[in-house]
C-alpha cells in the first residue's frame, strides 16, 4: 500500500535530511535563494547602490555620468523634460534622462547624490541602532531583576523623547547640514529602543532553554552564553527588526529633510529634493517622481531582504518540501532500496 501525500513527519524528515552535513553558510545560503522576493530585491537594491555610487562618483573618485550635481547647463533640453525614452528593446538616456530643474540643473546629477547622502544615513543609522539595541537587550533580558529594571527604564525615556525635535537640535548645534553621518548617528542614538524589547523578550524566553543550562554546566561564561548560545536563536528576530529600522530611516530622514529638520543646502538628499521642488509640483511633477521612486525602492527591498534572512537564519524555520519534491525523493529511495 503506497500514499499519494508523504504525511508532515515524512515531510519534515526530508526537509532535515536536505541540510544534513551542511556548513551554517550553505545552509543560510540555501534558504535564502529559495526566497524569490528577498533574492530579486536584492538584484534590485544592488543595481540600485552601484548605479548611485559610480554615476556621480564617491568624494574624489570619479564618475561616469557627464554632469555634476551642482553643474548648470545653461541649455534647458527638451523644455527640462527628462530625455530618457523606451522603445521595448534599447533605452536612450539623452543629455537629461531625469529632465532638468528650474536653473538647469541635472534631476539625474542630484538624485544620485541624494540617494548617495540617505544611503549613509540608513548604514550609519541601521549599525548604531542595531548595536545599542542588541546589547541592552540581551543583559536586560539575560539578567533582569535590577539590571532590567535600570535599563528598561532608561528605554522608556529615550522613547518618550520626541525626535524631531532632538534631531533639529543636534542638526544646528553639529552641523548636520554639512555632514549627514551626524545626522545617522543622531538618528541611531534615538531609534534603538523598539529592537531592545523585542531582544529583550526574545532573551527572556531562550535563556530557560536546554541549551542553555548545557552551556552552564560546561563551564561556558554569562557572556559567551549571552552572544555565542542565545544570539544565534535570536537572529531571526534581530535581522527582520534591524531591516525596518533601516528602512524606517530612510522614510524618516526623508521627512525630516521635507520638514526642514534634517540635511540643508548645500547638501542634497531625498527629502530635501522633494522640499526644494514641493513649488514646481503642478508644472514639473518629474522633480518629485524620481526621488520618490529611490524612497521606495529603499524601503521595499530593504524590507523583502529582513523578510528572507529571518527565514534563512532562524534555525526554527524548516522548508518544507514540496508535494513534487517528496515523490521524487520517494522514488529514489525506493529504487536505492530495490538496487540494493
Amino acid at each position: 500500500m503506497t500514499e499519494s501525500n508523504p504525511g508532515p513527519q515524512v515531510a519534515f524528515a526530508l526537509a532535515a535530511n536536505e541540510t544534513q552535513g551542511m556548513s551554517l553558510g550553505k545552509i543560510v545560503w540555501g534558504r535564502f535563494v529559495r526566497h524569490k522576493a528577498a533574492m530579486i530585491s536584492a538584484i534590485v537594491l544592488a543595481v540600485t547602490i552601484i548605479i548611485v555610487l559610480t554615476s556621480i562618483g564617491v568624494g574624489p573618485i570619479p564618475g561616469w555620468w557627464i554632469w555634476s550635481p551642482t553643474a548648470i547647463d545653461p541649455t534647458i533640453v527638451n523644455n527640462g523634460h527628462p530625455t530618457f525614452t523606451w522603445n521595448g528593446i534599447i533605452p536612450s538616456f539623452g543629455e537629461h534622462p531625469f529632465g532638468q530643474d528650474q536653473i538647469g540643473r541635472d534631476v539625474f546629477a542630484r538624485t544620485m547624490r541624494g540617494a548617495q547622502v540617505s544611503l549613509l544615513v540608513m548604514i550609519l543609522m541601521g549599525i548604531i541602532a542595531t548595536f545599542v539595541g542588541v546589547i541592552i537587550g540581551a543583559y536586560s533580558g539575560f539578567y533582569r531583576g535590577r539590571t532590567d529594571f535600570v535599563l528598561q527604564r532608561g528605554t522608556e525615556v529615550v522613547i518618550a523623547i520626541p525626535t524631531i525635535v532632538v534631531t533639529a537640535v543636534i542638526g544646528r548645534a553639529f552641523g548636520a547640514s554639512s555632514n549627514p553621518a551626524v545626522f545617522g548617528i543622531a538618528l541611531g542614538l534615538l531609534l534603538w529602543p523598539g529592537l531592545t524589547r523585542l531582544v529583550r523578550a526574545e532573551y527572556l524566553s531562550l535563556r530557560e532553554r536546554e541549551f542553555v543550562d548545557a552551556a552552564r554546566v560546561a563551564g561556558a561564561s554569562d557572556r559567551a552564553i549571552m552572544f555565542r548560545h542565545i544570539l544565534p536563536n535570536a537572529m531571526g528576530v534581530i535581522i527582520v527588526n534591524a531591516t525596518l529600522l533601516m528602512a524606517t530611516a530612510t522614510i524618516l530622514e526623508a521627512a525630516l529633510s521635507f520638514l526642514g529638520f534634517g540635511i540643508h543646502p548645500p547638501n542634497v538628499s531625498l527629502g530635501q529634493l522633494i522640499n526644494e521642488y514641493q513649488t514646481s509640483f503642478s508644472t514639473r511633477p518629474w522633480l518629485f517622481w524620481w526621488p520618490g521612486f529611490f524612497i521606495i525602492v529603499y524601503a521595499l527591498t530593504i524590507n523583502l531582504i529582513g523578510d528572507g534572512l529571518r527565514d534563512a537564519f532562524d534555525p526554527r524555520q524548516r522548508r518544507i518540501p514540496k508535494t513534487k519534491e517528496l515523490k521524487q525523493q520517494a522514488i529514489a529511495k525506493t529504487e536505492t532500496e530495490v538496487a540494493e
